[in-house]
Parts: structure tokens; sequence; C-alpha cells
């Protein structure tokens, strides 16, 4: 599912949670080419506004998603929500908005 992600969205990397799901990082890194980051256990603070946007994905994906039970579209679509949600760290931007270029 992640390589599906990072095909319709450039990553340049990617910081999971502490849990058992990201075991397999290297290979990850190895095949997507995406170097991944762990911050110190119990070190939240480390990855400011993610640990925020790592709440909002658990209101689509709770806590123990088989992630293997989860369709790309459904990552897509949570994904096109949250991109397009304002945030008050991006003075009411959409990540969306605060990532895309301006026309010229």
């Amino acid at each position: 599912v992640l390589a599906s992600v990072i095909e319709s969205f450039p990553c340049r990397s990617f910081t999971p949670d502490q849990g058992g799901e990201f075991h397999c990082y290297p290979r990850v890194e190895k095949e997507l080419g995406l170097p991944m980051y762990f911050c110190n256990p119990s070190s939240p603070w480390q990855k400011g506004s993610v640990e925020n946007l790592n709440g909002l994905v658990r209101e689509f994906f709770p806590k123990g998603t088989n992630f293997t039970d989860v369709s790309p579209q459904q990552v897509a679509q949570a994904m096109s929500l949250l991109n397009n949600r304002p945030r008050k760290s991006l003075h009411w931007l959409t990540p969306a908005e605060s990532f895309t270029p301006p026309s010229l």
C-alpha cells in the first residue's frame, strides 16, 4: 500500500510510529528508495506535528488495523480528506495548498 501512496504523492522520507508494523523498514527503504526515520521511544516531541497527523489517520485506520485488508482506494480517500483539511500549523491552509506551488 505504501508503494501506491508514494506513486501519487511525492515523499522524501517517512516517519512511522514505533509499532511493529514497520519491522520490515530496511526492505521498504531499499525497494522504495524512501528513507525511514524513527524517534526515540516515548519522545513524541521529536516529530512535532506528525503526532497530530497520526491521531487524524487513526480516525480512518484505528490502532490494530490489518493493512492487508485496506485497499489502495481506502488509503487514497483518507489521504485526500486529510490533505484537504485546513491546519492551524499551516496558517489554516490545507497541506495540499501549502505543498502545491502557485501557478505561474
